[in-house]
Order: structure tokens, then sequence, then C-alpha cells
């Protein structure tokens, strides 16, 4: 009888979303295909650089099974990335899963993303016209495709960030069951695992709640349920990180590389020697001068990175405040290239590099951004009046994510925000009253 009933209700549901089931598999069946004839355009991301960080998360994965131990080398552990994509992967290759298995996996993951984009159109009663421009602009997205392809943070980031919203949606709009706020709560800590940008936006929205409890318009019960899932996050890896390095940091990396990768392109920036770019593995002579100031070169000699994070982070900060001029170009600079970055590496593989075809789509595609982001545009001016908490939350995220990928070069960034912003789309174009039986 119980089984009946199950089945009953997986019928239903499948009738009621048949569109979104439909586009969803399209989605993943064509882009297994892609995936498997474009390799050269591939292979030229891997040749180029954009992929170095993949053997990075292997290497922890591999370790972890083989050694049990959270490392690059097997050895030290001293390695503070969190843990979610590296575990991720552990319990993949943990079933026999190797690299194309897990890339199936994540364009499986990617068209779960399409679909929860649907169920936003279904939720706020979207025209099929208003879906149908939310879905195009998410299959044809590609930097989703390029790295749902490739073992990078960026396919499980986006799932875990698409999930947290679309809970958060459910409960705010729908109904105000608690389970939907802890299954936000939990995607949301299982995002600050995946990448550590989302752990300052994790503490303002917490005040944001802490306000919102006061104003009664969620419960305090909520409040405690976000923070204590926040917070073991946050508080469980800093530990760990603490029993390692001494320091009671989320990841020292932050510390280690971001100033002085900013310093870094500041500085070619400035003089053209040489491209700029978000790898971590390089240092700059520019602010040896600066490091000096704090540990001399034969300490730095006899000591682990993680021990000298800050005083990499103090020299490259005195460098930067030398340069606040050229730094607040960079960023300005940064943020262009993050929000229309025309993914040129993989047009040249597609198509040859430097080629009249592969420079004709490479533009186009910067066009096609620029109406993705003004159609969200269009959506929050023309809907100004009846924008709410919801609406408000995405755009508030929106805007954190670019400011805070402002300070390194890379259109991959993009990925952190874009997909929140079909979101947004969805929300935006919210025309009729919400009615209960329709959204369930």
């Amino acid at each position: 009888m119980t089984d009946n009933r199950i089945g009953n209700k997986v019928v239903i549901y499948l009738k009621n979303n048949k569109f979104a089931f439909i586009i969803s598999a399209m989605y993943f069946l064509i882009s297994i295909f892609l995936r498997s004839i474009l390799l050269n355009a591939f292979r030229s991301l891997y040749e180029g650089g954009y992929f170095n960080d993949s053997g990075r998360y292997t290497y922890l994965a591999e370790n972890l099974l083989k050694k049990f131990s959270y490392s690059l080398d097997g050895v030290e552990a001293h390695c503070t990335t969190p843990p979610g994509y590296p575990f991720f992967l552990a319990f993949c290759y943990g079933l026999g899963f190797n690299d194309k298995m897990i890339m199936a996996l994540q364009y499986f993951f990617g068209a779960i993303i399409i679909f929860l984009l649907c169920r936003t159109c279904k939720l706020y009663r979207l025209s099929k016209k208003a879906s149908i421009v939310v879905m195009l602009f998410s299959i044809l997205n590609l930097e989703a495709f390029i790295h749902n392809g490739a073992i990078l943070t960026e396919n499980i980031y986006c799932l875990c960030l698409v999930s947290a919203l679309y809970l958060w949606a459910k409960y705010f709009i729908v109904t105000k069951k608690k389970t939907y706020f802890l299954l936000f709560s939990l995607f949301f800590a299982a995002g600050m695992l995946v990448k550590p940008i989302l752990v300052p936006f994790a503490l303002v929205v917490l005040a944001v709640f802490i306000v919102l409890a006061v104003l009664k318009i969620i419960g305090i019960k909520e409040v405690i349920i976000y923070a204590l899932c926040i917070f073991t996050v946050i508080g469980g890896w800093s530990y760990r990180n603490y029993t390692i390095t001494g320091m009671f940091e989320y990841n020292y990396r932050f510390k280690l590389d971001a100033y002085r990768v900013l310093a870094r392109n500041v500085e070619v920036n400035r003089t053209g020697t040489y491209k700029p770019s978000p790898s971590f593995e390089e240092g700059i002579e520019q602010i040896e001068p600066y490091l000096e100031r704090y540990i001399t070169e034969e300490e730095l000699a006899d000591k682990e990175e993680y021990v000298v994070a800050e005083y990499y982070e103090k020299a490259a900060k005195d460098y930067i405040g030398d340069h606040i001029f050229d730094t607040i170009k960079l960023c300005f600079k940064t943020t262009a290239t993050m929000l229309l970055g025309p993914m040129r590496d993989f047009w040249d593989g597609l198509f040859g590099k430097g080629t009249l075809v592969s420079k004709l789509t490479a533009n186009l595609y910067t066009v096609f951004l620029v109406c993705e982001y003004l159609v969200y545009l269009y959506c929050l001016i023309t809907n100004f009046k009846k924008l709410g908490l919801v609406d408000l939350s995405v755009f508030g995220y929106i805007l954190y994510a670019v400011v805070a990928s402002s300070t390194n070069f890379g259109s991959r960034y993009r990925l952190g925000f874009i997909y929140v912003i079909y979101f947004g789309i969805a929300m935006a174009l919210s025309k009729y009253p919400y009615r209960k039986a329709e959204c369930a």
C-alpha cells in the first residue's frame, strides 16, 4: 500500500515537472556527447594551465584513500584547502569511478542545477516564455559546460549554492517548514567546505538572519539552526588547521596567496612584463624588499610556507599600499575580465589559435554575456516595487561575489554568481501572486 502511494506521488511529480525533466535530460546527454568530441578544445585548456588546480585535488583525494592523509604528498598533512571537493573525489574513487566517470557525474549534477532552475520558475508561476529564457541561458553557459567536464570545484560549489537558494526560496515563499531551512543551512555549509570564498558571506547572512528574527520575519530557532551549521564547519576546519599549522585559519592559503597574487598582478599590469594570472604557485620579486622587513632570506628558506604566510601577507599589503591607485585600476580591469571574459583559450582550441572564427565566436560570447546581465538588470528595474527579501538576498550574493573576485583574473570566477543571476531572473520575472496549491 505504501509502495503504491509512493509510486503514485512519483508519477504525479514527473507529470507536473515534465518540461524540467526533458530539458535537464537533454542537457545531460548533449553535454556528455560534446565533451567526448571536443577533446582538442579541452586539451588546449590543460596545456594553457587553465586546469592547473585539477592535479591538486586529485592528489589530495588519492592520498586520502591510499594513505589516509589529507596532504599533497601523503606525508605532511599541512594542506589547509577546504576538504569538500577532495572528499567528494575520494568517495567517487573509492566506488571505482575514474575521472571520466566523475565528469559524467558532474554533468548530471549540472542537469540537476537546471532542473532546480525550472522548479524555481514554476515556484513563481512564470510564463513558459520566461522559463525558456532562463533555461536557454543555463544551457548556453559555456563556463558550466567546461568546468563540469574537469576535475575542479566549480560544479559542486554551484550545486550547493543553487540548492541552498532554491531551498531558501521554498522555505520563505512556499512554506515555513524548518526542514527546508535546515536543508538550506546544510547546503550552505557544504558550499563553504568546497570554496572558502563563501565564508565571509555566510557570516553576513547570519547577521541578516538575526535582524529578521528581531523583526519576527523568521524564528529564533532558524537562526540557531543556521549558526550551528556554519560554525560547525568554520570552527571545526579552523581547529583542524590549528592543530597542523598553529594558526586558527580557515584556509591559510588565502593569507599566503590572495594578497601576493594581487600584488604580482598589479606589478605585471603596470609594467606589461607578462600576462596576469590567477595562479597561486608563483610569487613576485617585487615584494621581496617588503618581505625583508619581517623575515630574512635565510629564515625564509628554513620554514614551511604556512609558517611564513603571515609575512607574505604583510609584505604584499605593503606593496599594494604603495601602489593603491594601480591596484584599484587592476580590480576594475579584473572585474571586466571576470564578467565578460570570452574563454578565448577554449575557442582557440576548437577553431585554431588566432583564427577569424575563433575571434568572432569569442566576441559573440561576450555579447551573449552582456545580454544576460542586461536581462537581469531589466528584470530588477521593471519589478522594483515587487522585489522581496529573496530577490535582495540573491542580489546581495551577486554583488558580494563580484567584489570578492575582483582581485584576480579569470572568467572561471564568473560561475560563482552567473547561476545566481539566472535564479534572480526567474524571481524578478515573477508577475503573479503566489498560490500555495500550485507550488507544492
